[in-house]
């Protein structure tokens, strides 16, 4: 089970892991409507050689890792009801799962593992900041080794915004990430409900590119109120469109800052 805030690479880790080391990855959006039948498979009307068409059964994720050996990954887990999720127990403690429809009693394989991804799993004061999430049972938390993920170091930002948006300028590189981290650790303290996330912030730089020349130009000139436009229009396409007014004009301030010792 990884927990941490919401852009901080928990799903990516998973994938990344399974693609280094070639382990079959099963993928799960999960939802608060999603029932444990969606895991575990359906019948299907299929096309059969020939022409014509038939009831056929299909595994569904749960099935096909437990039988390849593969990992199962509930994205944003704690979306899923206790119950749903709570038919997950046994089959953590490594029994097999007899599917109903087919009579099949399907054994999970040694290298079977599922992956949980999860914000606020305590369900404190940091659960209002994801709406939908549900507490989840003591009965199946025990059962996860739980690690935490945190946002990329600035470091490790920087060199990626440098490989995604090749032709952004370094001080405005350093820029997008110092105001990341401001508003990461404003979210972390309860004190706004938007965040920047390394995707988010990807964005950012693009958008950015996309109108190159003018921030380009106006840098050039000396133009702060014009350079503040353009950081701040890119930022508010990429991120803060969402954003309550107030917040939106928090963070233009934390630009504004942090633009003062880059121009």
């Amino acid at each position: 089970m990884l927990t941490g805030p919401t852009g901080s690479g928990k799903s990516s880790m998973v994938e990344v892991f399974a693609a280094r080391t070639g382990w079959p990855l099963f993928r799960v959006a999960c939802h608060g409507r999603m029932e444990f039948q969606e895991l575990v498979g359906a019948w299907r009307m299929a096309s059969v050689p020939g022409g014509g068409q038939e009831w056929k059964w299909a595994d569904g994720p749960l099935l096909a890792a437990m039988k390849v050996g593969g990992i199962l990954l509930l994205d944003e887990g704690n979306f899923l009801h206790p119950a749903v999720v709570g038919g997950l127990n046994t089959i953590l403690d490594g029994a097999p799962l007899l599917v109903p429809e087919t009579g099949e009693m399907v054994q999970p394989h040694p290298d079977f593992r599922v992956a949980f991804t999860a914000n606020a799993v305590a369900h404190d004061m940091d659960a209002a900041n994801y709406r939908g999430i549900q507490r989840q049972s003591i009965a199946l938390l025990d059962r996860f080794l739980v690690g935490t993920v945190d946002y990329l170091s600035p470091m490790e930002e920087s060199k990626i915004l440098h490989a995604k948006c090749k032709h952004l300028a370094g001080p405005f590189i350093q820029l997008l990430v110092e105001v990341a981290g401001d508003v990461r650790e404003a979210f972390k303290q309860g004190e706004m409900t938007t965040t920047i996330s390394t995707r988010g912030l990807i964005r950012w730089g693009k958008m950015l590119l996309a109108n190159g020349r003018s921030l380009a130009d106006a840098s050039a000139r000396g133009a702060t109120e014009e350079v503040l436009a353009c950081l701040n229009g890119a930022l508010h396409a990429a991120v803060t469109a969402r954003s309550p007014e107030a917040e939106r004009e928090a963070i233009e301030k934390i630009v504004s800052a942090r633009y003062a010792p880059v121009k």
